[in-house]
């Protein structure tokens, strides 16, 4: 199979003939040598194929028509330039991907969910306005990206129908602009992962007034947190790990629906602030890896509808909230379930 170079059908004449006429569900992985499905252009090869996953072909160089396909995922396809006509496509994923690639997707109207990553040689940023016609995309991720500096201002000012996005692994992003967030109506998923040059974060996050839920993780420069985060009326759950500063936004204190809050990797963090009591809808607290925490907040007594704590990595705290004997067990102690794990576990 190493020296395939085509799979569609060819008779001993050397002409084409049929095709994958019953085919709905199609995968291609390691053929090093594999260059098309279809030795000519073809749209009647794989009429009914509505699934296909290609990866390890580094030599594809493009792929036939696809008229049923409503998922595509591509991956390790160095010199593939761009997408054919996909006009029922739904999901794709591409792997490794460069910028003729990434500029092929505004052509995908239909699309709902997008996944792109890339190797390291992808520029400093993105085509301009490449997902300005993806007005039906309701998840979006992009990893990997680890020369991309900077990201359009207005590249996400379209997606109204936007539910999820998640960015990471983008070692070079220092910030996002001002106002990339403006217009995410629909916004309820919100992660930004291992961005470790980040040093700051949009504003227009007080726009996402429909965000359910935020993880900010792995971002170890950032100076500070954005403005507009008590505008986020919505969210539920909360998890911020990965910071090297001392203390917690105080606009977080407005977040009348909050359930579920996780702390972890503040190494400079000495103690939880008092406004922790304020946060009265709290269902579950989540504090791991925050060796220098020494204490709890009276306040913590305020929070009765809390059903979980979980403390772990923090050597403090862990001896001040031993079950029954520990100084801040008496604040505590009302909650349901309480974990606490010492940092040698």
């Amino acid at each position: 199979m190493d020296c395939l170079r085509y799979v569609d059908n060819e008779s001993y004449n050397g002409q084409l003939i049929g095709g994958f006429f019953r085919l709905e569900t199609l995968v291609i992985d390691c053929l090093p040598n594999l260059e098309r499905l279809s030795r000519e252009e073809r749209s009647d090869i794989f009429p009914r194929v509505s699934y296909l996953s290609i990866a390890g072909c580094p030599k594809l160089v493009s792929l036939p028509s696809l008229p049923s396909i409503e998922e595509l995922r591509t991956g390790r396809c160095d010199k593939l330039t761009s997408l054919p006509s996909l006009p029922s496509i739904e999901v794709l994923g591409i792997g490794v991907c460069n910028e003729t690639v990434i500029e092929s997707v505004s052509n995908l109207y239909t699309l709902t969910s997008l996944y792109i990553s890339s190797n390291d040689d992808f520029g400093a940023s993105f085509p301009n306005g490449f997902l300005h016609n993806l007005t039906a995309c309701k998840s979006l991720e992009i990893s990997g990206f680890t020369k991309l500096q900077y990201l359009p201002s207005d590249m996400l000012i379209d997606l109204t129908a936007l539910e999820e996005i998640s960015i990471s692994r983008s070692d070079m992003l220092e910030c996002f602009p001002t106002a990339i967030f403006q217009g995410l109506v629909s916004l309820k998923n919100m992660q930004i992962v291992n961005c470790t040059k980040l040093k700051s974060l949009s504003d227009s996050f007080g726009d996402l007034t429909a965000l359910e839920s935020l993880k900010l993780q792995g971002f170890p420069e950032l100076e500070t947190f954005p403005n507009g985060l008590n505008n986020l009326s919505s969210l539920q759950y909360l998890t911020l790990s990965g910071s090297k500063l001392a203390a917690l936004p105080e606009n977080l204190k407005h977040l009348p629906s909050l359930k579920d809050l996780e702390i972890s990797g503040f190494p400079s963090l000495e103690k939880l602030p008092d406004w922790l009591g304020d946060l009265t809808s709290l269902e579950s607290l989540d504090v791991d890896d925050c060796p220098n925490l020494e204490y709890l907040p009276k306040c913590i007594q305020h929070l009765t509808n809390l059903q979980s704590l979980i403390i772990e990595d923090c050597p403090k705290l862990t001896k001040r909230c031993r079950r029954g004997i520990g100084e801040d067990w008496h604040k505590i102690a009302h909650i349901p379930r309480i974990f606490v794990v010492p940092a040698s576990w």
